[in-house]
């Protein structure tokens, strides 16, 4: 399966159990990537190809249908013999398949490269200690002697549209709710239903606990950080399994680019902030200034996706 992707195999408690499990590409392949992809360039061929907004036949399906080459076949001729009407739609529907290729266009893909990416992230298991350890004496990642970076990129997903960037990273993801629901699911059964309850009702408060905790933590992140506009997903207050969302102007979308570009390598605010000079020009001051980074590294570190040390290696902040 693909890195990330893992599922849950539930066993006896007074036995000992060995189970391996091999997958090749599960619901990875070009079939699936097309399967997200086609009906986002069959809309951009409706909007833009009167062809494919034009009616089809009336009873179409009866000149094509199987029972048409049955019929066909009952008069003498040939089983795949369509006839003339069902002919044409046929070949009418082959040529604006092929068509609809001219709407497959690098933003096309960019999008659903998003949209797929963002669906691993919400899958993906959180890394094993999914808590930030704050240096006890308040240390943020841009005083002073300094030094940071962000964590593992591979637990990011970075997606830019024409106004906001969206950081989805898998840090508050659940590990007990992993891929769909716990697997003690409505009718399910292994023998021992009263210890199956007991269980299933301490997850249950383990979970709204967590969610209480979760919550409120984000509440206190985006009133420290209004400036910024650091915001959550909506949806997650309904949704534990889901990958957590910050949005930010999309002018903070270089710095965030190059904050997961330099990963492994830890950077000081002022390289940061020459690195980010250079790449926006003197027309994208604002994403540069001291308080604009300012704001975008303490709602970072805030949801504990910066690690910081003091110059030299020693480590102030650490997300596992």
């Amino acid at each position: 399966m693909p890195r990330g992707y893992v599922h849950y195999a539930k066993t006896p408690p007074d036995t000992s159990s060995c189970h391996v499990t091999v997958s090749t590409y599960q619901q990875h392949t070009y079939m699936d990537f097309l399967i997200n992809l086609t009906p986002l360039a069959l809309r951009f061929a409706f909007d833009k190809d009167i062809e494919f907004r034009k009616g089809i036949p009336r009873d179409y399906f009866r000149s094509v249908g199987s029972a048409a080459a049955a019929a066909s076949f009952s008069q003498g001729e040939d089983y795949d013999d369509l006839g003339t009407s069902g002919k044409s739609f046929v070949s009418k529907v082959r040529d604006l398949f092929l068509k609809t290729a001219r709407y497959i266009t690098p933003e096309t893909i960019a999008h659903i490269c998003d949209a797929t990416g963002n669906e691993f992230m919400e899958h993906r298991l959180p890394p094993k200690s999914n808590k930030t350890q704050q240096h006890k004496s308040g240390t943020t990642p841009f005083q002073p002697g300094a030094e940071f970076r962000m964590i593992n990129p591979k637990m990011l997903q970075l997606t830019i549209d024409h106004d906001s960037a969206q950081l989805h990273h898998c840090l508050a993801n659940s590990r007990d709710l992993h891929m769909g629901p716990p697997i003690e699911e409505e009718g399910y059964s292994d023998g021992d239903n009263e210890d199956d309850g007991e269980e299933q009702q301490r997850k249950e408060e383990a979970r709204e606990a967590r969610e209480a905790g979760e919550a409120g933590q984000a509440k206190n992140n985006e009133d420290e950080h209004e400036d910024e506009h650091v915001e959550n997903d909506e949806n997650e207050e309904n949704d534990p399994k889901r990958a957590k969302s910050l949005m930010f102007p999309r002018s903070r979308a270089i710095v965030l680019s190059i904050l997961m570009g330099t990963y492994p390598r830890y950077m000081s605010f002022g390289e940061l902030e020459k690195r980010v000079s250079a790449a926006v020009g003197e027309e994208g001051y604002e994403a540069a200034s001291p308080g604009a980074l300012n704001a975008l590294l303490g709602g970072l570190h805030l949801e504990g996706l910066l690690e910081s040390r003091a110059k030299g290696g020693k480590r102030l902040v650490q997300a596992d």
